[in-house]
């Protein structure tokens, strides 16, 4: 099987020039994630997963190289064209949180590495009821955020489970 790509994103949206180029010419690191690799230990092969901002599907590939169902969601056009194409992932141009994949499936687990810091408070207060709903009973979010200082402050781990 190979990489579906649906794009029913919003030409509005301009801030995805600047990512349509960043990825488009390779900008990108390829390997998955540190926090991939961390949040995969918690993960079971053959689960459902949705990859919210999903950039170049680095750690989405991980994921399905893993054994899991993928579907990857990102804004920009030059992120989900820079997919590896052999890969067995639904990858969607689409805004993570609007995106009607949430509402179409149930998920084991909703993965979004640094993606929930590019979006404001009201965009978060809509993201986090779709992403609830989206989950079957017993699933997992998964989110990543970089706050440093306030890590460095508190003693906690970056990686949030």
């Amino acid at each position: 099987m190979q990489t579906k790509i649906t794009d029913t994103s919003n030409s509005k949206q301009s801030h995805t020039k600047h990512w349509d180029y960043y990825y488009s010419n390779n900008l990108a690191p390829k390997p998955p994630s540190d926090f991939a690799k961390f949040a995969m230990d918690y993960m079971h092969p053959q689960k459902m997963l949705i990859d919210l901002g999903c950039g170049n599907g680095r750690d989405s590939a991980y994921f399905c190289k893993c054994g899991l169902k993928v579907t990857a969601i990102d804004l920009s056009k030059g992120a989900i064209a820079s997919f590896d194409k052999a890969m067995p992932i639904f990858a969607v141009c689409d805004d993570f949180v609007t995106t009607k994949a949430l509402a179409c499936v149930e998920y084991d687990y909703c993965y979004a590495r640094w993606s929930i810091h590019a979006i404001n408070q009201a965009q978060q207060d809509e993201l986090i009821p779709n992403v609830y709903f989206s989950l079957k009973k017993d699933g997992w979010d998964m989110r990543w955020r970089h706050t440093e200082a306030a890590l460095y402050k508190q003693r906690r781990s970056p990686c949030e489970v």
